[in-house]
């Protein structure tokens, strides 16, 4: 039984450091909100435009964000055999540990790359902004009783445990809008974009019913679900002679797609999303500001849809690490092929996917003639795995044209951790933004942060005029 508990908890290290690696990927740093003269502002709040136009292509805008419930020092505990496998997860008290999660921890992460950006200012009132992106959404669902498994084992815990709940959802779409920022008076603007959305891929895996139960020396598995992938038709789903489907590439296809990408390129959903956003200025030092972005959705092509399904009883036993002929890797993933036993089913049918739906509330006072500011956000992210919420304070320095800077801490999410900064610089007509929410002040020392379980990075470089 030990050895199956080690097994799995390889297997939830692995799940673990795939959530982990998007983190390097995602959406807008909230700490460059504030700050008005970073080019293409709208992408905050469609009512918030920037003073000058500009454009900007290729590396105009590059962010990341990545969200959880759990750190990565809430997880890994460095092996004590010189193994180099973790031992356990969890440092301190296993019972505590528990007593304090979610029936399920979330973990989320969302990549955006601009690839055009053109912001035209038409008189002293019209801001109209023209912009294409790719961007990726991922989500995992991890279950509590799946750390119970790997902290205490069937035996301890008792009965069944219950998995159900073990969920992944990621999607990549390409994002093409057309904005329009109008200031009504010197007290009001209201702005709003309209997107096409153009889907390139989408997997979803999911359980009706995933159960475990041990009769002493391995586990029983019944399981009841589906995985999913919605994908161009140069990537296909190979089932081979295993049980668990791999993707693969159709390289003619691919060669074809790489010799014209503009006319080849990947489309296998379409949708809508829109952005409606309003300033108000009430006294001349006070600004107040809200937002709602991208609301809207996907709908996937039945045509590009490869499924398959699980549903029965399957026997784990976990690896034999006294097997010297075959490595360790490729016992894991036979091994994991046979956990969850998947096979292809042809009911697919079309369906659609929601956005990160994100509401952003703020307000801003002035000091010595707005040079000063402190500003205070609320954003509230909608996933198709959750919800997010994030409450920031913010100290904007604005001197001049040529140099902004903010200093934010974000107040829900850990201690010294949650400070951020951005600086805006504009040089001759190169406008250069570097910002992150939840700067990492520990880290391993192959640079990996040890206490944050939030993290936002963007950085860009624009033309304005």
């Amino acid at each position: 039984m030990k050895r199956i508990i080690v097994s799995l908890t390889s297997i939830l290290t692995v799940a673990l450091l795939f959530c982990a690696s998007e983190r390097i990927l995602a959406q807008q740093v909230n700490s460059l909100y504030f700050l008005e003269k970073t080019p293409f502002h709208t992408k905050w709040n469609p009512a918030m435009a920037p003073s000058r136009p500009g454009i900007g292509l290729g590396i105009s805008s590059l962010s990341v964000n990545v969200r959880s419930d759990l750190a990565l020092s809430d997880l890994f505990y460095p092996a004590t055999d010189g193994s180099g496998i973790p031992t356990s997860f969890l440092s301190g008290s296993g019972a505590t540990f528990l007593n304090n999660l979610n029936e399920v921890s979330n973990f989320g992460s969302s990549v955006s790359s601009d690839l055009l950006n053109i912001g035209l200012k038409l008189g002293s009132k019209l801001y109209i902004t023209l912009g294409s992106s790719i961007n990726a959404d991922l989500g995992i669902g991890i279950p509590k009783d799946l750390f119970k498994l790997v902290m205490l084992g069937t035996t301890d815990v008792g009965g069944n445990l219950d998995m159900s709940a073990l969920r992944l959802n990621s999607m990549m779409y390409a994002k093409t809008g057309l904005g329009i920022s109008l200031k009504l008076s010197n007290s009001l603007s209201i702005g709003a974009t309209a997107n096409y959305l153009l889907g390139m891929a989408n997997m979803q895996m999911g359980f009706d019913q995933f159960t475990v139960a041990s009769n002493g020396s391995s586990l029983n598995v019944n399981t009841k679900g589906s995985l999913q992938l919605t994908s161009p038709d140069l990537i296909y789903v190979d089932y081979g002679n295993g049980t668990f489907p791999s993707f693969k590439i159709d390289q003619t296809k691919m060669d074809n797609f790489m010799s014209n990408p503009t006319s080849n390129l990947p489309k296998t959903g379409t949708g809508l999303s829109f952005d409606f956003g309003l300033t108000f200025k009430p006294l001349n030092f006070l600004t107040l500001s809200a937002a709602v972005i991208d609301m809207g959705q996907i709908k996937w092509d039945p045509a590009f849809i490869n499924k398959s399904k699980t549903d029965g009883s399957f026997t784990y036993t976990g690896v034999d690490f006294g097997d010297k002929t075959t490595s360790f890797g490729d016992q894991m993933a036979e091994k994991v092929k046979n956990l969850v036993n998947f096979v292809p089913d042809n009911t697919a049918a079309a369906f659609t996917s929601k956005l990160t739906t994100k509401v952003n509330i703020g307000a801003e006072a002035g000091l010595a003639n707005n040079h000063i500011t402190l500003g205070v956000l609320s954003q509230t992210g909608i996933t198709e795995t959750g919800k997010y919420q994030d409450y920031m304070v913010s100290l904007n320095l604005k001197p001049g044209s040529l140099f902004q800077t903010a200093l934010s801490y974000s107040l829900l999410h850990g201690e010294m951790s949650s400070f951020g900064a951005a600086v805006n610089l504009k040089l001759l007509m190169i406008n250069l933004y570097v910002a992150a929410d939840y700067i990492p002040l520990k880290v391993t020392p192959d640079l990996f942060p040890i206490n944050n379980s939030y993290f936002n990075l963007q950085t860009g470089v624009n033309l304005m005029f």
